[in-house]
């Protein structure tokens, strides 16, 4: 009994040491390759440089589009384009993030991703072949899932369907940012069309997004009120933000009055209420679809009673996602809700922590059920995610798998970056 005391005890030393010392148990495992937790060393500046040449030439193609999984053998019976789900969302937010670095930087090659990122929207746009449906991904070739058809449009691909609301908040957020930064008439021209298409799509069909079926999609009820009661915070800021970047697009009384609709029906009001949607919630996809859809808002709109209101909606959610060391979260706080030192401060020791790469390896024996008690480090984290915002930040647990071959494009550090950047928050030398 002694000895199975002591050994006991041994064991759980060992365990606390290896945390305590960034290792992590292997015993058992089949696989020979490890995440590294120490913490980066590469400059700011640096760590965006590598993000961005690594994306350019292993997650870009050359129609614009990201897969934002990238893996060194190609799958079975797909091409290079694999079969990924949210592409619409990230090709949005990093559209945002060329457009604040073309903004800050009024570099050339910024303005060239941008003009990119804009035809892949477009194609986002039309592959359904359903004005202001958008695609959830689409490739030359056809994956072996029911979800994926053939495009009416363009023949050339299929894409797929069943597009969610997570995706109108990232493309939304790429369109209103580019329009709000940007002052090059080129690009600014290419924004009209598809803010308008988006939201004649919500118009038509009572804030509902409707497949090529004919049937709402599986999360596609943007209507602000759950059973015509119940506040929906999320809801209510994506549809005033596709509504709002149509309106300002366009010039169009059509989207004004969209727009005039939505406050007169209480939304602003209604988006104050955001924060009980991450209530119980270990990840943090409703708060990021709502910074995403507040971000391009705030910065377009110049009504203090709707500005007033907006900024006491994120004000309430604050608290809640403050501890969380998320550099977007942060930056959108301090450049358009408050001008406090707070949001700031917290972005800039939060994006210090990010890692210089996002290749998916192990991390730890522990299961994402195990979770901390606070967030951790950025660098301690299970490189899984494609958008780090998104993840729980006390989920240490990783795939116990060897994923070497899978890398991660890194907009989640492009975005907030360059916001960061664009704001003043991080310098330009850094």
């Amino acid at each position: 009994m002694r000895a199975y005391r002591f050994l006991s005890t041994l064991l759980l030393c060992l365990l606390v040491l290896t945390f305590a010392t960034g290792c992590y148990v292997k015993t058992g495992l089949k696989t020979e390759n490890w995440q590294d937790t120490s913490p980066p060393e590469l400059s700011l500046k640096e760590r965006a440089r590598a993000y961005q040449e690594r994306l350019e030439s292993r997650h870009q193609m050359p129609d614009g589009l990201i897969r934002y999984r990238w893996w060194e053998e190609e799958h079975p019976g797909l091409s290079g384009y694999g079969n990924l789900a949210d592409g619409c969302f990230h090709l949005g937010i990093y559209l945002a993030s060329q457009a604040l670095r073309l903004a800050a930087t009024d570099d050339s090659e910024a303005r060239e991703q941008v003009l990119l990122s804009l035809h892949a929207m477009k194609l986002y746009a039309e592959v359904s072949g359903k004005r202001g449906l958008l695609a959830r991904y689409f490739s030359p070739v056809k994956p072996d899932d029911d979800r994926w058809l053939p495009s009416p449009t363009h023949p050339e691909y299929f894409w797929r369907s069943d597009v969610s609301r997570d995706q109108y908040a990232g493309y939304v957020h790429g369109l209103g940012v580019t329009l709000a930064v940007v002052a090059d008439p080129e690009i600014r021209s290419q924004i009209a069309p598809l803010a308008a298409a988006i939201a004649d799509h919500l118009i038509d069909n009572k804030l509902q997004i409707i497949d090529w079926d004919d049937k709402r999609t599986t999360y596609g009820d943007l209507r602000g009120r759950i059973f015509g009661i119940i506040p929906n915070g999320v809801n209510a800021l994506i549809c005033l933000a596709i509504a709002k970047v149509a309106a300002e697009s366009t010039g169009e009384q059509r989207y004004s009055d969209f727009y005039a609709g939505l406050v007169g029906d209480g939304y602003p009001g209604i988006a104050t209420w955001t924060h009980l949607s991450t209530f119980s919630q270990g990840k943090r996809v409703n708060a990021n679809m709502g910074y995403l859809a507040l971000y391009p808002l705030l910065l377009l709109e110049d009504d203090q009673g709707i500005v007033q209101q907006l900024r006491k909606g994120a004000r309430r959610m604050w608290p809640r996602v403050s501890e969380d060391h998320n550099a977007f979260f942060s930056f959108i706080h301090a450049a358009v809700v408050t001008d406090g030192e707070e949001g700031k401060e917290r972005g800039r020791e939060a994006i210090l922590e990010f890692p210089e790469g996002k290749v998916v390896l192990a991390l730890t024996t522990r299961t994402p059920e195990q979770k901390l008690t606070q967030a951790a480090p950025l660098y301690q984290r299970p490189r899984t995610s494609s958008f780090f915002w998104v993840s729980d930040p006390r989920e240490l647990g990783g795939e116990l798998i060897n994923m070497v071959n899978v890398e991660l494009a890194g907009i989640d550090y492009l975005i907030a970056y360059w916001l960061g950047h664009y704001h003043g928050f991080i310098g330009p030398n850094e």
